[in-house]
């Protein structure tokens, strides 16, 4: 715990920026308006989402994708069948427009697949 009680509030923000640090600035991307939903079962249905946000003008700064990207839900994996541009065209055609993909990434690695390389490699 501290005490910090020398000084106005201007010094006492001063000294507690000394122990923790100064405040950092998130890109600014992030600051703006964001799409999730677990529902996204396809890259159609998430490429309407995003057409329909420009259909609207209304502005998309990101895009999140659940677990069903991911190919029978292990990391670091794509299911191609459901997504099949997603490494490609699809991320090209985001950064054009100036968004951003964001996958979301599981805690932890599944013990019950035995060739998944990741896990593997963690044992």
């Amino acid at each position: 715990m501290y005490l910090m009680f020398n000084g106005g509030p201007k010094d006492i923000i001063k000294q507690y920026h000394k122990i923790i640090g100064k405040p950092v600035l998130p890109p600014f991307w992030s600051l703006g308006w964001h799409a999730a939903a677990y529902a996204y079962t396809d890259q159609a249905m998430v490429q309407a989402n995003i057409d329909g946000y420009a259909t609207d003008n209304i502005p998309l700064e990101g895009i999140w994708l659940d677990i069903e990207y991911m190919n029978g839900y292990a990391d670091f994996t794509v299911n191609t069948t459901v997504f099949p541009s997603l490494n490609t065209t699809f991320i090209t055609a985001l950064q054009a427009a100036n968004q951003k993909l964001i996958p979301i990434v599981d805690v932890g690695l599944s013990s019950e697949d035995a060739t998944n390389t990741y896990y593997s490699q963690a044992v």
